[in-house]
């Protein structure tokens, strides 16, 4: 079993290691990303519930933490027609691994019980560059019916994630 987050906040986010398959991690990652969120998106729309997105950012002052929630804000309401949720996610240290991060370990929690549809962040940087982390977490949120959003990169035409 591995941990997704740090076990002092919850053992909620335990789960066994999905299996590796071969190829182009990035690209099978990424293909693995756009399909659990449109999969999820689509359910959404078919049953007329409403999409919202519990936000969560990286960053160590407050003042940044602020323009990165604002920038979250905009983006979901202006761009996506997803209201936020009342409840958002700030962790400080981006050093720190993903599965110790209090902050995200709670906005997977907060979705997965039903306060959100999804966790918009604002690229996969704000998480992890480990693959085999970032694969479990997505595994984890699908499980429970959860996506996981980014902001569109400037140089994407019309990417929602």
């Amino acid at each position: 079993m591995t941990r997704l987050c740090d076990l002092s906040v919850s053992s909620y986010l335990h789960y066994d290691e999905p299996p590796s398959l071969p190829g182009n991690h990035a690209a099978r990652l990424a293909g693995l990303h756009n399909d659990y969120m449109a999969e999820l998106l689509e359910e959404h729309q078919r049953s007329g519930r409403t999409i919202t997105v519990a936000p969560y950012v990286v960053a160590s002052t407050g003042d940044e933490r602020r323009a990165g929630l604002a920038q979250l804000g905009r983006f979901a309401k202006e761009q996506q027609g997803w209201p936020v949720t009342g409840s958002s996610f700030c962790d400080s240290d981006p050093e720190v691994p993903l599965e110790e991060r209090r902050a995200f370990g709670a906005a997977c929690r907060y979705a997965s019980l039903g306060f959100a549809s999804g966790i918009l962040a604002a690229n996969r940087a704000a998480l992890t560059f480990d693959d085999a982390v970032y694969e479990r977490v997505l595994t984890y949120l699908h499980k429970h019916r959860v996506f996981l959003a980014f902001l569109p990169l400037l140089n994407e035409q019309g990417a929602t994630s």
